[in-house]
């Protein structure tokens, strides 16, 4: 909400303005700025007054999550998008490495557009692009327009979803062969071990029947 009590006819003094909040956004001012025929303090982040369409917040989102807010200047990626909120103004025109303007609607806005409120990505080429948005109003008067330059790298690979998986069926054949084989060589030898021998007359015998212990 503006704060329009603060605005006179006459220019503030230096001193004087940094004592009043922005008409913007009521933070401290640090300048003033024509507004018809009314001076008004203003802040930094914001140096013409609301009457004029104004871009207020933005923030730079990526595809993976990442969020820049209040950059101009980044470096992602892959893919990313642009939100930003308007004051004195309830449309913008966009423009994607100096081609032709696109209209977008109220705010807030994305830069790429949206899909119900779900930001687009769509793909960009690796390199420097520059995103400019220009606020304005029902009448057609422009705001200052704010620039965006991003740069744009290869997203890292998945880790693990590059390189094809190794066929491990053969290896896992020969294991369970491998561990038949033991399995039996330990069966052979409980059976030696567990089965009594015995003699009778002179003679060996087996008992009839053996304790076999499977490991």
């Amino acid at each position: 909400m503006p704060f329009k009590r603060y605005g006179r006819r006459r220019p503030y003094t230096e001193r004087g303005v940094r004592r009043l909040p922005c008409y913007v956004c009521g933070t401290r001012a640090t300048a003033q700025a024509q507004d018809g025929p009314l001076w008004r303090p203003v802040c930094s982040l914001h140096p013409t007054p609301m009457s004029n369409p104004t871009v207020i917040r933005h923030a730079l989102s990526t595809q993976d999550g990442q969020q820049f807010e209040g950059c101009t200047k980044a470096t992602v990626a892959g893919a990313f998008n642009i939100e930003y909120w308007l004051k004195g103004g309830d449309r913008s025109y966009v423009s994607v490495d100096g081609g032709k303007e696109r209209l977008e609607g109220a705010s807030p806005l994305w830069a790429f557009g949206d899909d119900g409120g779900v930001p687009n990505f769509p793909a960009m080429s690796e390199g420097v692009h520059t995103v400019k948005v220009t606020p304005a109003d029902a009448k057609g008067k422009r705001g200052t327009p704010v620039v965006f330059e991003v740069t744009v790298k290869a997203r890292p690979p998945i880790a693990g979803g590059g390189a094809p998986k190794p066929d491990l069926r053969g290896r896992v054949a020969e294991l369970e062969k491998q561990l038949a084989t033991e399995k039996a060589r330990e069966v052979g030898m409980t059976v030696n071990l567990e089965g009594v021998v015995t003699s009778v007359d002179g003679k060996t015998r087996f008992p009839n029947q053996f304790k076999v212990v499977a490991g």
